[in-house]
């Protein structure tokens, strides 16, 4: 029997929308389960609710529109629920088509949320990220598997209003899924409670091939799903994962699944520390896939990247298993001092596989078969706040109790505290290679010592727990287990923000969080009647309060009171106008002769900025933003006298700007290089475009490039193209102007005999014809099926000395040579294979 070992994660993050867990409502996709003989059996499956808040409160359980339960939740009363698996699980009889499975909890306040699961395969926690979790737009995940016919993936969806309509994309047509059936793409409509359950197998995908060795099978088809994109029109929940999976290369039948978050909110920056086995191997790594077309991920302090395209993944076990490395030898539990630092150019999904116990069973790590895959959050989104409180955070159930171990980080200089106390400074801080930004803790606490956890600090803290075993004798294999959840610190409880100072400014009452199903502004406690909008412009001063609608539950605001302005104001309207503009302020008549020698902006615009330089107001409006608005500034003269000015304003539809970023040339006539510079131009929009050699040139109109279909250059850099609309607003984008590189052939052969005798003639086997190519693979094996070398990296040299990866020298025999690559400027992939003669004295 295998278990796993998991990592928890609290996270506390800077933008008010950011990876909030402490929430109103919380939406679980469901999750896919089926009996059959050889299946993981199920234990039992609870739901934990806790809050902060003292007062009890009304919770509801939703399943579509039915309530299946309901309490009174507190702090001192925090509940413990026997889920259904008729409501959470999803069997083979509910694929492919909507159907009414997931859970929706709703309360009069906000709380905390999770699902745990404990079965023959041991433990996986869903802990909701609540409002935070549900979006538009998604990546799909899962752990890759490499075990012939073996494995599981599965992707749920679940809407959060009527009428959805949900795509998924997938990346290349040439999966089985597990109707029979090859889809490049889902087109779904599902309404509020309902979800879409899509299932893949290993055993419809794998292929066989005798001349692949050592492994004569592939799972590639199998594993095409991993980076499919999700997109809806309607905020939905996803949970993804592996039903049953593994990580590489052992059959340990683990649940490897999790909550996901939408695009918008992920990160570019991370932290993993291993887990607790005592190697890498095929069990601690990390899964890494890309959200933009040509994303740089950096680990730890390296500092050439990978490069990774929208939706292509990473995954570092399979591709270099020794990427957690130690970080700070003053920490004296090596053993466990192994972490992984991610860095990247674009918003990037990090997922986590995190091993089990250190000890050994019959030559067997524990740590190869107890695996995880946890969605890790971002270090580079952080918040000062609380976690308040996660109840029995080391149990699931009543039977499974572990020890746990507090992987704090935080802000360089920050302090952590558990449950108020400061944690002891044997702990920390350790150094993390790769950035001076942030430092980590490390905290024991043995099982069944703590019941409940609060953590909190003064700056944004991310708290990383492993539950799991301390030691564990042999005869306590069946006893392995271990799980893992996720928390947040900042609260996504609705609030009014308050933009402008007094009602002659003109005040905007707008809120954080609109998701909601109605809205109701109210002055003093009464409502405004037709104010049911996210928004609301007051006219009389008073306290307003907004009421929200949700899930048969209604969330009253804390008032923000507006007044009358103390002072009067003068009105400047400039009418219609560019998104970007300046103002000249000067006192109106018959104060015009007076000079200020103070000015200050008193209200910025709702939809944009704006800054004071020389004297002079720059205003800029948000992209896309076209619409009445207004800012309020004071100008002070010298004798004392002020006057307080609010200028109105319409903004006009921005340029749009259709154009390509960058360009190749069309032809070569040495030493020029020719461009169409025409060919940017995706929709002209109605729209004049007008290219120039540099920003300035552009910016004054001057100098400007004429011969757009043979624009000819020796030293090609970059363009600017400026783009105007019929109102005489512009923008200006620079173009790359790139060089197209040499074909080379599609196809080479390379030599297949090499004599590394010392001689000087013929030492190395030399592959250098492939060095043009992108992507390339090649690895080496002996007659027996052992690999004896592998291309590493791009920086290596294109030669093999017939060495073996412990550097010791091979004898004379026949090699296997497999290698592939992808040909320039195209997406196809060559893949080859060889026999190579390797001739030594012996």
């Amino acid at each position: 029997m295998f278990h796993r070992k998991v990592i928890l994660f609290f996270i506390l993050f800077c933008s008010f929308s950011a990876k909030a867990q402490l929430d109103l409502e919380h939406w679980f996709a469901p999750i896919h389960w089926f009996a059959k003989e050889g299946s993981p059996e199920f234990y039992e499956g609870k739901i934990y609710l806790s809050t902060p808040h003292e007062t009890p409160f009304l919770v509801k359980l939703f399943s579509g529109d039915t309530v299946i339960a309901s309490f009174m939740l507190s702090k001192s009363s925090p509940i413990v629920y026997d889920l259904s698996s008729s409501v959470y699980f999803t069997g083979d009889k509910f694929l492919f088509k909507p159907v009414t499975r997931g859970l929706h909890i709703a309360g009069a306040n906000s709380f905390y949320a999770s699902y745990r699961i404990s079965s023959s395969s041991g433990e996986e926690v869903i802990t909701s990220k609540g409002k935070t979790a549900i979006g538009k737009h998604f990546f799909i995940a899962a752990a890759p598997s490499y075990v012939e016919n073996y494995g599981v993936f599965f992707t749920s969806i679940y809407a959060t209003k009527d009428n959805t309509k949900v795509t998924v994309n997938n990346k290349q047509n040439r999966i089985v899924f597990a109707d029979g059936q090859k889809h490049s793409q889902f087109n779904i409509i599902l309404n509020k409670g309902e979800s879409y359950n899509i299932k893949i197998s290993a055993k419809d995908n794998y292929s066989y091939n005798p001349a692949d060795i050592p492994y004569a099978f592939s799972n590639d088809v199998f594993n095409d799903f991993i980076g499919a994109e999700i997109v809806a029109d309607q905020p939905v929940s996803v949970v993804n994962g592996n039903y049953i999976g593994e990580v590489a290369f052992d059959q340990s039948w683990n649940l490897l699944y999790d909550q996901s978050l939408p695009v918008k909110n992920l990160g570019q920056e991370y932290f993993l520390r291993m887990g607790f086995s005592t190697q890498q191997g095929s069990s601690e790594g990390a899964l890494i896939i890309a959200t933009e077309d040509n994303t740089k991920v950096y680990f730890n302090d390296e500092t050439t990247p990978i490069t990774l395209n929208k939706g292509q993944y990473y995954s570092t076990i399979i591709s270099n298993p020794n990427k957690f490395i130690e970080h700070d030898a003053t920490n004296s539990d090596v053993q466990r001092n192994f972490g992984l630092y991610v860095k990247s150019s674009a918003k990037i999904y990090c997922y986590q596989f995190t091993a089990g116990t250190p000890n050994q069973y019959k030559g067997n790590y524990f740590g190869t078969f107890c695996q995880s895959m946890d969605l890790v959050l971002p270090l580079d989104s952080s918040l000062p706040g609380t976690v308040d409180f996660v109840p029995q955070f080391s149990k699931v159930g009543a039977k499974v109790s572990l020890d746990s171990r507090l992987n704090i980080y935080l802000p360089t200089g920050q302090i952590p505290f558990i449950n108020d106390v400061p944690v002891n400074t044997s702990t920390g801080p350790f150094n993390i290679k790769g950035t001076d930004s942030y430092k980590y803790f490390q905290v024991k606490i043995p099982k069944n010592t703590l019941e409940n956890l609060k953590v909190s600090a003064n700056s944004g803290l991310v708290l990383n727990i492993l539950n799991g075993h301390e030691r564990l004798a042999p005869n306590d294999f069946e006893d392995t287990r271990g799980f893992a959840s996720h928390y947040t610190g900042f609260s996504n409880d609705p609030y009014i923000i308050k933009k402008g100072n007094c009602i002659q400014e003109e005040v905007l009452l707008s809120l954080n969080n609109i998701d909601f199903e109605g809205f109701q502004w109210q002055l003093n406690g009464v409502d405004i009647p037709g104010a049911n909008s996210p928004t609301y412009v007051p006219i009389v001063p008073g306290s307003y309060t907004c009421v929200l609608s949700y899930s048969t539950f209604t969330y009253t605001t804390k008032p923000v009171q507006v007044d009358d302005c103390p002072y009067v104001i003068s009105t400047l309207d400039l009418g219609e106008i560019c998104p970007n503009f300046t103002i000249v302020p000067k006192f109106s008549k018959p104060n015009d002769n007076l000079n200020f020698i103070k000015l200050e902006i008193l209200t910025p615009p709702n939809n944009g900025s704006a800054v004071i330089e020389n004297g002079i107001i720059k205003v800029t409006n948000n992209a896309g933003f076209n619409a009445n608005d207004r800012l309020v500034y004071k100008m002070t003269a010298a004798n004392g006298f002020y006057e307080v000015v609010k200028v109105n304003f319409s903004v006009f539809a921005a340029a749009i700007g259709d154009v390509k970023s960058e360009i190749l040339n069309d032809s070569f006539d040495d030493p020029n290089y020719i461009y169409n510079l025409s060919s940017v131009i995706n929709n002209t929009n109605g729209e004049t475009f007008h290219f120039y050699l540099s920003q300035s040139d552009a910016e004054n109109q001057v100098n400007e490039i004429f011969n757009l279909l043979a624009f000819t250059t020796d030293n090609p850099t970059e363009v600017f193209v400026r783009i105007s609309t019929t109102n005489g607003c512009f923008i200006i984008k620079k173009i790359k102007l790139l060089k197209k590189p040499l074909e080379p052939p599609v196809e080479v052969t390379l030599p297949n005999v090499f004599t590394p005798n010392g001689d000087g003639i013929n030492d190395v086997w030399n592959y250098s014809l492939l060095k043009d190519y992108s992507d390339l693979k090649l690895a080496i094996f002996d007659r027996f099926g052992k690999k004896v070398y592998e291309r590493t990296n791009d920086s290596e040299n294109y030669f093999w000395d017939g060495k073996n990866t412990e550097r010791r020298v091979l004898p004379t025999s026949t090699y296997w040579v497999t290698y592939s690559y992808t040909v320039k400027n195209s997406s196809e992939i060559i893949s080859k294979s060889m026999w190579l003669l390797l001739k030594n004295r012996d």
